[in-house]
């Protein structure tokens, strides 16, 4: 389960557009060069914030943006912010999960509620998945795996704030407090 953002995009155009300036981007593997002049698979995340790195992928014409189940809200403002950028640099609409979109749209359809419900429903769909396949779940992170199991999940799985408690889980395992070793 995850939402892709897709938007036309011509060579050569330039990397600024995937790189808003927030102090903590970081990239998992190479960032992109400026200008962008040929096809590319990239991979940002915010250090100490994301719970998992977004998919950018530009081939063919074509930026696509993939946020992955149990994406932080921060992650999809990642998201909507390059997909914004990119929307407004060609002049065109942004292709959503519900259909065309204009870029000043976005953040009013993917918002925090949009995201809180998403990851309440990753909860469910991810218990469902390990008592089904009697198991641990990997999801990958921006710095290691995390593993989610039959307990834990049971425990998210039951009482309020599930997709707040969810973060709290997957930031503790892959952002550690150096001052708790």
């Amino acid at each position: 389960m995850s939402t892709d953002f897709t938007v036309p995009l011509e060579l050569p155009f330039p990397a600024g557009i995937l790189t808003p300036p927030l102090a903590d981007l970081r990239w998992r593997g190479d960032a992109p060069t400026d200008p962008v002049t040929e096809p590319g698979r990239w991979f940002p995340h915010r250090e100490g914030i994301s719970t998992r790195s977004l998919t950018l992928d530009w081939s063919d014409g074509t930026l696509d943006v993939t946020v992955r189940l149990a994406s932080a809200p921060e992650d999809v403002d990642l998201a909507l912010r390059i997909v914004r950028a990119a929307a407004e640099h060609a002049g065109v609409e942004v292709d959503t999960e519900y259909g065309p979109m204009p870029p000043e749209q976005l953040s009013e359809v993917f918002d925090e509620a949009w995201v809180l419900d998403g990851l309440d429903r990753a909860v469910t769909l991810l218990a469902h998945m390990s008592r089904r396949d009697d198991g641990v779940l990997s999801l990958p992170g921006p710095t290691r795996e995390g593993r989610l199991g039959p307990h834990t999940l049971s425990d998210l799985e039951f009482g309020a704030d599930r997709g707040h408690r969810l973060l709290a889980l997957m930031r503790a395992v892959l952002w550690p407090d150096p001052r708790a070793r």
